[in-house]
């Protein structure tokens, strides 16, 4: 199957949902905004494109660390998979599809801001934090 990796750095637009599957396995999903400035060659000044709107998801333990650690107007890096879902649409059949990006790693961004590190330990099917 071919994949398309994507990478890049927004501002989460929103609060980050957090729910759980019916496996059990924890899911969230949130809206990372990115915004590409640039110079005008005229007149030096900058001005902002339209925001590009990515709708992004993540699992298990990714989630649990993404929700614990990120929230609405945090500036992170995305790594991850574009993915494309399709559904009938409840009203008229119609087929409707979206895009969203599958997370593989997560982080804020330090371009304007620091971060401290807490690592967590694997237990048997959980994830503990370390002291």
């Amino acid at each position: 199957m071919l994949q398309t990796t994507v990478t890049f750095e927004g501002n989460i637009a929103a609060d980050i949902d957090v729910a759980v599957t019916p496996s059990g396995k924890q899911v969230v999903r949130f809206p990372v905004l990115v915004n590409r400035r640039r110079r005008d060659p005229d007149t030096g000044e900058w001005t902002d494109d339209e925001p590009t709107r990515h709708s992004c998801t993540a699992f298990g333990s990714l989630g649990e660390h993404i929700a614990g650690s990120l929230g609405k107007g945090d500036r992170v890096l995305i790594v991850g998979n574009l993915v494309t879902d399709s559904w009938a649409d409840k009203n008229t059949g119609e087929m409707r599809t979206a895009q969203r990006v599958l997370i593989d790693a997560a982080g804020p961004s330090l371009r304007w801001a620091t971060a401290s590190m807490r690592k967590m330990q694997r237990t048997t099917g959980a994830v503990a934090e370390t002291e």
